[in-house]
């Protein structure tokens, strides 16, 4: 099968103070159709950057972009603003974070969600049509009555309702969720994370998930990578990577989360350290200075993705990556 969005070395950048924040880092993975991509890692390890960026939505300056995403046979990164606008939300489209803040509390919520279709050529009637479809879709009763409010008028689950509807107007092939059910408590989270696999079963589009929770993560992603310091230290199926994490980080990540099949009262670890600062990244690997494996090659080179060893048999397993010299040392014994 062919990538749906395939990107290489996707470096962002942004200048402040004379010095360089490297936000992302020579990060390079793929995304099939139909399938759900987890993305995870502390706070400030480039996850949202990453795909603001294949969007068109860093700013240059202070920000810089390099490298390649191919969707659908086009580099987005090579598009002028008016070529990549017109993918943004028709192709491609992206649930925020925060609704309150996307959703423009001067606008009835009706007009925000048929200005993309009605720019692109659909009549006002269409376009006023599929959205009511589209509320209807994502459990907001009495949608006719309902695309006439503003966006004070509903709870925060129904502006996240809101925002997945508009997503969906255009009818994306990729669908980017960042972070969709934070503020959200936890009876809410669990209807828009069914409402995101049932939109994923019915029109096929594949969804990146950004997100902190790795219990949403084993619940519904295919694939999961785990980013750190703007770069990509373990990707592979979710089920491969929960149950046998190759990387030191994904192994603190797992380590530092209750579990059920663990004895009561067992003492959770944190990962020691705080991330790195982004502007005086060394030549090796982000996270040795917090890793209890790092040795001197681990200072002194940055490591490459590779493949791990699948199931202890010392055979390489295509599926799963990690950059981490002490694998690539132990694969090869």
């Amino acid at each position: 099968m062919s990538a749906l969005l395939e990107v290489s070395d996707l470096s962002v950048s942004f200048a402040t103070d004379g010095r360089d924040v490297h936000a992302v880092d020579r990060v390079s993975f793929a995304i099939e159709p139909g399938e759900v991509l987890g993305i995870v890692g502390e706070s400030g390890s480039g996850k949202s950057v990453s795909m603001l960026a294949l969007l068109g939505l860093i700013p240059c300056p202070p920000g810089r972009v390099s490298g390649r995403a191919v969707f659908r046979g086009v580099d987005l990164l090579a598009l002028g603003h008016e070529a990549r606008r017109e993918i943004r939300g028709a192709a491609i489209a992206m649930i925020f974070q925060d609704p309150m803040t996307s959703l423009n509390p001067y606008l009835r919520v009706g007009l925000q969600m048929t200005e993309a279709a009605v720019h692109r050529g659909a009549s006002r009637a269409d376009a006023h049509r599929r959205a009511a479809e589209l509320f209807e879709r994502v459990g907001i009763p009495d949608p006719g009555a309902r695309l006439a409010h503003y966006p004070h008028q509903f709870s925060g689950g129904q502006r996240q309702r809101i925002m997945i509807a508009m997503a969906l107007m255009l009818r994306p092939a990729l669908l980017i969720a960042d972070e969709p059910t934070t503020a959200l408590d936890v009876t809410i989270q669990l209807q828009i994370l069914a409402l995101l696999a049932e939109v994923r079963r019915d029109t096929g589009c594949a969804i990146a998930l950004i997100t902190h929770s790795l219990g949403v993560v084993a619940g519904t992603c295919d694939r999961v990578q785990v980013m750190y310091a703007g770069r990509l230290c373990e990707t592979g199926p979710t089920t491969d990577v929960f149950a046998r994490p190759a990387h030191p980080y994904t192994r603190g990540l797992l380590a530092s989360l209750p579990r059920l099949d663990q004895p009561r009262g067992r003492t959770l670890t944190p990962i020691a350290g705080q991330p790195p600062d982004l502007t005086r990244l060394g030549p090796g690997c982000a996270f040795a200075p917090r890793c209890s494996e790092a040795d001197a090659r681990c200072v002194a080179e940055r490591p490459v993705l590779e493949p791990v060893d699948a199931r202890g048999t010392g055979a390489a397993s295509p599926r799963t990556l990690a950059a981490c010299w002490r694998r690539a040392e132990e694969r090869a014994r």
